[in-house]
């Protein structure tokens, strides 16, 4: 059996020893002043618990004080995060990230100056293998454009954020194909 008692154990004897105290008047009445120490043989004294617990001897010194507002532990600093790198947009075609690479310099100037481009393209071929109007397929896709302003790093003010999303269809759909109201997944 080990010595140690977690936190909820301190706690409950804690609480029972205090309420036990403050019941003393009441009980010494019947059974004639018996210590603490009769009820609970196998406690410790309330000073031992709180030097165990708090690693102080003096059980006024293991809670914060009211009087002093101040807190007798203290907690260490978070550690400093480093600054994130920022995306290379030069190098090997392979190594990049972003497919057209710097713009010879442009795009990275422009994301230090808080504008971001990115593009993307969805493709499909989609189509009805049975039943419906039609048994064909069909092909077509979607562009999206996103044109993000940082208002800090523009030079514009604090807390501006500008987020642009355009996009474009091309191609055909297959949603006709079928011959039903809703369209097709």
């Amino acid at each position: 059996m080990s010595n140690r008692i977690s936190a909820t154990q301190f706690s409950l004897g804690i609480l029972l020893i205090t309420g036990m105290a403050m019941n003393q008047g009441i009980a010494s009445a019947q059974d004639g002043n018996r210590p603490i120490s009769d009820y609970f043989p196998d406690a410790p004294a309330p000073s031992d618990a709180a030097t165990k617990f708090f690693g102080v001897s003096d059980p006024s010194q293991a809670m914060p004080s009211t009087e002093t507002g101040a807190a007798p532990f203290v907690t260490p600093p978070p550690p400093a995060t480093p600054a994130p790198s920022l995306p290379r947009f030069d190098g090997p075609f392979l190594e990049r990230s972003k497919l057209t690479g710097d713009w010879l310099g442009a795009r990275s100037e422009l994301r230090d100056d808080g504008i971001t481009f990115n593009a993307s393209s969805t493709q499909y071929y989609q189509g009805n293998t049975l039943g419906g109007r039609e048994q064909a397929f069909e092909y077509g896709g979607r562009g999206d454009y996103f044109l993000n302003i940082d208002g800090k790093k523009a030079g514009l003010w604090q807390g501006l954020m500008i987020d642009l999303h355009g996009e474009t269809r091309y191609g055909e759909s297959a949603n006709r194909l079928p011959g039903t109201l809703l369209p097709q997944t």
